[in-house]
Formats: C-alpha cells, sequence, structure tokens
C-alpha cells in the first residue's frame, strides 16, 4: 500500500480549517473594536456619586458647604475647565437647601445640555445628553442647633464614545 498521497490532501484540509479559524478570530475583534459604546449616562452617575462622597461627612454635611466663597469644583476636585469652556459636554448643578429656603447653588455655565437632558428623560432619544438627577438628605449642625438638609445634584454629559481605531 502505498500512502503518499494522503499527506499531500490532509495538509490542505489542515490550511483550509487554519484559514477559517484565523478568518473567525479576526471577525471577532473587528465586530468587537469596532462596536460604538455610550458611557453618557455611567459618567453622569460617576459624577452624582463624587459629589455626594465629597459633601458627606459621616452623614453629615461637610462644614465649609454652606460658607461663603465655597468653591465645589476645588473642594470636591473636580476639573472646573470642562464645565465653561466653549463646547462643554459636561453639566453640573448642585442645591442645598432645607424645608424652606435654598441655602447654596452652583450651576454650570451650559444650561442647553440641562434643557436637552430633561427633555431626553421624558422622550426617548438616541442623540441628547444622559443625566442623572439625585437628592440625598444630610445633617447639619448650624449654630449648635442640628438640621436636615437636602443636596440635590445633576450631573450631565454628552461625551459620546466612539469606536476604537483598529490601526
Amino acid at each position: 500500500m502505498n500512502k503518499v498521497g494522503d499527506e499531500k490532501v490532509l495538509s490542505i484540509w489542515w490550511f483550509f480549517v487554519l484559514a477559517l479559524v484565523a478568518a473567525g478570530v479576526a471577525a471577532g475583534v473587528f465586530m468587537f473594536y469596532s462596536a460604538p459604546f455610550d458611557v453618557r449616562e455611567l459618567e453622569s452617575g460617576i459624577l452624582v456619586d463624587k459629589v455626594f462622597d465629597c459633601m458627606n461627612d459621616n452623614g453629615y454635611l461637610r462644614s465649609d458647604a454652606l460658607l461663603e466663597g465655597f468653591d465645589i469644583y476645588f473642594s470636591c476636585n473636580i476639573e472646573r475647565r470642562v464645565f465653561f469652556e466653549d463646547g462643554a459636554l459636561y453639566y453640573l448643578s448642585i442645591e442645598i437647601s432645607d424645608s424652606e429656603d435654598l441655602l447654596y447653588s452652583n450651576y454650570s455655565r451650559v444650561d442647553d445640555l440641562r434643557k436637552n437632558c430633561l427633555v431626553e428623560k421624558s422622550i426617548k432619544t438616541k442623540d441628547f445628553p444622559k443625566c442623572d438627577i439625585r437628592s440625598e438628605d444630610f445633617l447639619f449642625f448650624d449654630e449648635g442647633v442640628q438640621k436636615e438638609l437636602t443636596v440635590s445634584v445633576m450631573a450631565v454629559s454628552n461625551q459620546r464614545g466612539r469606536a476604537l481605531p483598529l490601526l
């Protein structure tokens, strides 16, 4: 029996299977890296969490939050310029109030993001900015009297993700 021709036929199929597997891996990698991703809602949530973590001092509102000249951006280590530059992609508003009065407020410059986000909350759209709006209650000592204050934070992100380039 002469089986010399069998190895030549087997090697052709071996290269075909190898090429098929390589093409499948390449197609999978291409689909994974070319898919766009949207992180706007996650960014907004992270920003709100960062503000609440900064304002919280063991359940109490940080003591300097209501002082004249309090800078939320400096105190919470948030980059101010991304909220106030031309064409800003982020919006942040913070309000501290008791049951009757607004005690502190800080709003970013780009109000269009806030308005578009509120529209997006009522009408689901694909291209509008995403936002996270939350409130938390904190205790606060004012002249020896313990008060309950509400901190409301709205963070908006319009920083769209993009597909990662392959090359």
